[in-house]
């Protein structure tokens, strides 16, 4: 199945040993240098602070919940460090590595089945936004990542080494 990464968010987190809902995503935490979602942090009136949830304790994802085995999956810290998280990346500059700048990420889609991003989503214009059609960006072209910028390979999007900036 594929969602986006913002559909994720107030997903209730069910546990499946005991048919009961153990809290809801706030956030989603991504490791870009293989493009793959390491964990979700969960709210819940059972923790006193919000608790990670490792994608490798993912039993399911469906249109309407997070499946778990167990409620005792939760960490308190990721398993992978220089992770970031969903609220990190949104509104990150995209800047091809010939120096073009391309818009801002608005959000990504995932394959559930493997936690793997499949593409990144700019923002879009205001029609762009209405139609739903948003430009994006494959995996592949994603070079690499700093705090508020993402470099993308010109070539991977099609665009030509003299586009205009």
């Amino acid at each position: 199945m594929h969602i986006k990464a913002s559909e994720l968010t107030h997903l209730a987190v069910v546990s499946i040993d005991t048919a009961s809902k153990v809290g809801e995503v706030d956030n989603v935490f991504l490791d870009l240098s293989t493009n793959t979602v390491v964990g979700f942090r969960v709210r819940s009136e059972r923790f006193t602070q919000p608790q990670i949830l490792p994608a490798t304790q993912v039993k399911s994802v469906g249109p309407d919940a997070i499946t778990v085995a167990t409620a005792n999956v939760f960490v308190e810290t990721l398993p992978t460090p220089g992770s970031v998280s969903l609220d990190e990346i949104e509104k990150a500059k995209v800047v091809t590595t010939e120096g073009t700048y391309i818009g801002k990420i608005h959000d990504f889609v995932l394959d559930t089945s493997i936690f793997q991003i499949q593409e990144y989503i700019l923002e879009g214009s205001f029609w762009e936004a209405l139609s739903r059609h948003r430009p994006t960006i494959p995996r592949s072209a994603i070079v690499t990542y700093s705090p508020g910028m993402i470099m993308v390979k010109t070539a991977a999007l099609g665009l030509g080494d003299d586009q205009p900036t």
